[in-house]
């Protein structure tokens, strides 16, 4: 069985960027699409406990895709719900880095 059949899902990458002034002419925050229809994988982790910017969090998915521009400040929407992600791993394989595994947490929006 190869790695692409097992890329079940769609996603959906974000990036946020600095957008308007809001009304105490601060910055919001904007999300701007980085790629979509991105075929990934999105497994239930069961809530383990990672290290994000020195802080402790509880992570909720895995999310498996080819190797891609993705960074520890993204977002990524599947079905409908969206993750942010908490931890970039590159996996090996034999030619170099074979896939991406995305530590993720739910965000209830």
């Amino acid at each position: 069985m190869s790695f692409s059949s097992l890329l079940i899902h769609s996603a959906l990458i974000e990036r946020v960027s600095a957008g308007a002034k809001d009304s105490g002419n601060l910055d919001t925050e904007t999300w701007a699409t980085l790629a979509s229809l991105v075929p990934c994988r999105v497994d239930s982790d069961g809530g383990k406990e990672v290290y994000r910017e020195a802080q402790l969090v509880l992570s909720t998915h895995r999310i498996f895709m080819a190797d891609r521009d993705v960074t520890e400040k993204d977002r990524i929407t599947v079905n409908s719900q969206v993750f942010d992600v908490l931890v970039k791993e590159s996996k090996l394989g034999a030619a170099g880095v074979h896939h991406l595994e995305l530590v993720a947490r739910e965000v209830r929006v």
